[in-house]
């Protein structure tokens, strides 16, 4: 039986890897359960800030809730006031109207009228 070199050669390190496997260091279990306990204290640590993070997400979408609803009110406010210009400034043009139409004691009268309305 011949024996290549290729097969010499896998046997020896087939030979280096079990006696490499039975001879290596092993790594005491202590070890093992330092990194484990670090873990663990690590996780309550993130446990604990996600919980603060999420109370205060939670505070800042009720915040958001009141300055929409203070938004939305102000809006309406907005929406009336311009309504109530508009009707205004075509009002403004009414009062030139009835005035062209009256006598000098007319205007007269209009404007008292007009002056006591203001005052109030």
């Amino acid at each position: 039986m011949k024996l290549g070199l290729e097969k010499i050669v896998i046997i020896v390190l087939a030979i280096a890897l079990i006696f490499s496997l039975i001879l290596r260091p092993s790594k005491p279990i202590d070890m093992y359960e330092d990194e484990i306990n670090n873990l663990k204290e690590n996780n309550k640590n993130l446990i604990l800030s996600n919980d603060s993070l999420k109370s205060e997400n939670i505070k800042l979408t009720e915040e958001i809730k009141n300055i929409l609803i203070t938004i939305d009110s102000t809006q309406l406010v907005l929406d009336s006031n311009q309504r109530k210009i508009k009707d205004l400034e075509d009002a403004k043009g009414n009062i030139g109207n009835i005035v062209n139409k009256l006598n000098a004691n007319g205007v007269t009268r209009e404007l008292s009228e007009y002056l006591n309305r203001r005052k109030k």
